[in-house]
Order: structure tokens, then sequence, then C-alpha cells
């Protein structure tokens, strides 16, 4: 099976932790403090653990929720997803679906259901349930295509469920462990509708939801139901609570008012290292700038004009500048996530003297003024610094570039090609496996993608359409290699620049918790030590 995900990362049991003890075992079900006849540290799963972040939840119906990226640490407590992606291998594994097969023909996926699973509301979870919120999905609209193909959902028996697809789609498999995954009770979901559901979620994972006041704090607790809780410790409650700013949410970390500080600024990372009471994790290269441009405008329409763009940039120095050293520089994809191909480095070498040269050949002998947007709330902290080494190195290969700020809702529209020609932007990658084939070859190298909007083949189309029918790892690999050969010598309209860590803080004595290339450290079984 491909080893590629969706957007999202899922949970891996920590199977040989409840192996430990029986005293581990007791406290996973909620015992509260206990004593390691080992000597190792006491678990303690009493009271509260409170996340701090800058980013709310935007309700809590998978199907509908807009920024469910924001609350996947919310959204992976209360619902268990149909498979889970293995954070440190990004392997597709069992979670409610235990087992799943092809056809021969690769146009219906079978998914065998586990047995006993019952959903916080006491209603069982069977096939019935799988199939009723697959097709409430479809019907709401499936806006990122995660059930692209997929003509019709049913019911074999109790406990298993077969996806019908118009045309084969490799990526069906790793998508179920997204929202499309995210199974809500059948009788919730009625009872409550769309609206309702988003406000008062129930699902099949260790927490269920508590309270909330939207935009500011956000309350689950255990449920002592939970079909794996003797795999994995866990506190008694998880308390999310939204700070105005990142500079609000680093003081809330030092002095002790919330226990966990998420999605730090990687400038953040050096300075909260110094606390001996904190722990600062820093998951590999999971966030990242990047710039896009309409490749129907002058100059982008241009392959030496591209390729200059490209080789103008010195990315390595950007995100040592940039992100206090924390980050990387890279092109087309980054080390350590799956469509890294090291061997084709560097795509775009820092070459500025070749690059004025390309922009003489592509027809601008005395240099080219070029304007681009970027978003104005991207450019706070170490983020201003971007503008002048871009301007400084661009002017150096004879491009005289202006950076003006815009509001999202217009580097929306402008990313879509329809206002100007080019925008740098942060992206919140999430999940960096898939990186490289949705959110940059499949929507950026392809014709049809939503950020290519001049519809242009960059040498990528035979390759990207394969994706969605390629289910061996060798065969991926081809592509990955195939893809990011194409763009040495005629990038597609867009401009990775660097990634950034993302940096989480907790307190010393918080564990169960790990960090991950999938921008989703564990958060659903952490616990405290003694």
């Amino acid at each position: 099976m491909p080893v590629y995900s969706s957007r999202t990362s899922r949970r891996c049991c920590a199977l040989a932790l409840a192996a430990t003890s029986t005293v581990l075992l007791i406290a996973a079900c909620g015992s509260g403090k206990g004593n390691s006849p080992s000597g190792k540290p006491a678990v303690d799963t009493s009271g509260t653990i409170t996340i701090g972040t800058t980013v709310p939840a935007q309700g809590f119906n998978p199907a509908t929720s807009v920024n469910v990226g924001a609350a996947y640490g919310q959204y992976q407590a209360i619902f268990d997803s149909l498979i889970q992606v293995n954070p440190r291998t990004g392997l597709l594994e069992p979670e409610l679906a235990t087992s799943w097969t092809w056809s021969s023909n690769h146009l219906s996926l079978y998914l065998f259901l586990r047995h006993g699973v019952r959903f916080q509301d006491g209603t069982p979870f069977d096939a019935t349930a799988v199939t009723y919120y697959e097709n409430y999905y479809l019907a709401q609209g499936d806006t990122e295509g995660l059930l692209a193909d997929v003509s019709s959902v049913t019911a074999q028996g109790s406990y298993e469920v077969d996806f019908h697809l118009t045309q084969p789609n490799a990526l069906l498999l790793g998508n179920l462990s997204d929202a499309p995954g995210y199974i809500p009770s059948e009788a919730a979901l009625k009872h409550e509708g769309s609206v309702g559901f988003a406000t008062h979620p129930v699902g099949a994972g260790p927490y269920t939801f508590s309270s909330e006041v939207a935009g500011y704090d956000y309350v689950l607790k255990r449920w002592p139901g939970y079909w794996n809780n003797a795999h994995e410790p866990r506190v008694s409650e998880l308390r999310w609570e939204v700070f105005s700013s990142d500079t609000a949410e680093v003081d809330a970390i030092e002095s002790g008012a919330v226990n966990v500080a998420a999605f730090l600024a990687p400038q953040d990372y050096h300075a909260l290292k110094t606390y001996p009471n904190l722990v600062v994790s820093a998951a590999p290269d999971v966030d990242a700038w990047f710039g896009f441009e309409d490749g129907n405008d002058p100059p982008f329409n241009s392959t030496q004009f591209r390729l200059a763009w490209e080789e103008a940039v010195d990315r390595t120095g950007l995100a040592k500048v940039v992100t206090d050293g924390t980050g990387t520089g890279f092109t087309v994809a980054s080390p350590g996530v799956e469509p890294y191909v090291k061997s084709l480095l560097p795509i775009w070498p820092y070459e500025p003297a070749t690059a004025a040269k390309l922009v003489k050949e592509s027809g601008h002998p005395h240099g080219i003024n070029v304007t681009c947007y970027a978003e104005a709330e991207d450019l706070g902290g170490n983020y201003n610094a971007i503008d002048p080494i871009l301007i400084a190195e661009y002017k150096a290969a004879g491009i005289n570039l202006t950076i003006r700020p815009m509001d999202s809702a217009q580097l929306g529209l402008m990313v879509q090609g329809k206002l100007g020609a080019c925008a740098f932007f942060y992206v919140d990658t999430v999940d960096t496996s898939i990186w490289g084939i949705e959110n940059t070859f499949k929507n950026t190298a392809w014709s049809q993608g939503f950020t290519n909007p001049a519809h242009i083949d960059y040498g990528t189309d035979q390759y990207v359409t394969q994706f969605q029918r390629t289910f061996s790892n060798g065969a991926l690999e081809k592509l990955y290699y195939e893809i990011e050969a194409t763009q040495k010598t005629d990038p597609a309209t867009f401009t990775p620049l660097f990634t950034a860590p993302e940096v989480n803080v907790y307190q010393k004595g918080i564990v169960g918790w790990y960090s991950n290339a999938f921008n989703n450290d564990h958060w659903y079984a952490m616990y405290r030590t003694g």
C-alpha cells in the first residue's frame, strides 16, 4: 500500500508503555496517581493539562467546519479515524478500520471495521454509521476533494464498508485518515444537525467534548468508555486556551499559566530553551514560505525568467536569518519528507550571475520591474527580514522587486490568477508527507491545479496524473524523481523558499507527547509524572 497520507497525521499507540507495568494500565483507565514497582516515575492522570494556542478552532463538524487544521489536536482527541498515519514513519495503519483491500481493478476499496467500539453517546460504531457519514460528507460538497472519484459508499453486513470509485484513486486510502475518516455518531449528527453538531460533537475518540467559549477556550474530558484506553495513560482533562499573539502565549508558558504552548514561532526556540523548567520541541521542517506566480503573465510566462527567478535566491542564507537558524532552505521538497529526492539536489542552485544572464536572455537586457504581494499579517517578527533580503538578491540578478502588503482575501484571489502575477506567503504544510503530492505537485505543477491559474503543463502532467493510479511505493518514488527532474529545466510557477520548525513547549513532568514531521504533536495521551 502507498505510504503517503492526507493532510494530517494520526496517532501511533504506545503499546510498550502500557506493557511496562500493571500500574500504567490502571492509570490509563483513569485511576489518577500510581507508583511503579520498577522505580520509574509515578504516572499522574488526574487534573487538567492546558494547551495555549493563537489559532482558535472554528467548529467541530469535520464535514463542514473551516480551518480544521487549526484544531487537529481537538479533532484527534474527539474522533478516531478509520485509518491512522504513523507519525514516525508515515505508514498507514489500522484504527477504526482494522484492515482493507482493493478490488483487482482498483475501483472498489473494502474496509473491515473494528468490533466492539461505541461512540461517546453509547451508540454502536458499525458499517451503518460509517456509510451514513460518508454519504453525508459527500452531500456537504467535499470541498477539498478528499473523496474524489467516490461514486457511492455501501455497507456489507455490520462491519464492512465498500467505497466504489469511477476511476482508480490511490490517494483515497490516505485521505481516510483525515476529515472523511473522522467518524461521528450517526445519532448525534442527526439530532444536532450540521450546525449544532459543530458545537456538540460526538465521536469515538478518547476525549468527549465538554465546553467552549468560541474563539477563546475549549475543554475536553477523558472518556472512560474509549476502546483503546488500556494502551495509553491520559490526563483527565485537556483545555485549549487561545491567546491574541505569540508574545502573549510565550508569556503564559514562562509564567506557568499554561502547561503547553503550541505552534510558537521559530524565533522563540532559543530563548525558551534556556528555561530549566521547560522542554522545547521543534518538529522538523513542517512550515514553509512560498512564492506563487501566474505563468500566463509576463515575465513569468518565460521559462528562462522562471529559472532566473529560482536561481537568484540564496535559500539557505534566507532560512538562517529569518528563522534564527532553526529552519532550512529547500526547493520542491524538504529534507525528511517523502517526495525528497536527494540525488537531484540542488534543484535550483544559488547562482546570481547565471540568474542575471537568464534575465537578459528572457528579453530584459536592462533589467525588469516586478511587483509581488505578501500577506500583511505574515510579516511580523523576524519574517519582516524576508523583504529586504529578497529585494537585494533579485536586484543582483537585474530584477527590481517591490513587495506590497495585501490582506488574505485578496491574496487568495491572486493565487487563483484573479489579481496580479506574484505573491509570497506562509504555508502551514500540516502533513509534509503529502505536501509534495497534493499541495505542490498536484495543485501547482499540474495544469488543472488550484494554484496554476494559467493551466500550464510544465512537463509534469504526465506524472502528476499517475499519482491516483499508483499503488506501490517503488512506483511513487519513480514519480517523485521524474517530477523533480522536470523542475530543474522548466520550473512551475511556485517558489519554495525555506521551512521553519513547529515549536511546541512543555512544562517538565508532562509526558506522553512526542514531536514528528507531520506538524502534529501527540497530545491525546499526555499525563504527568510524579
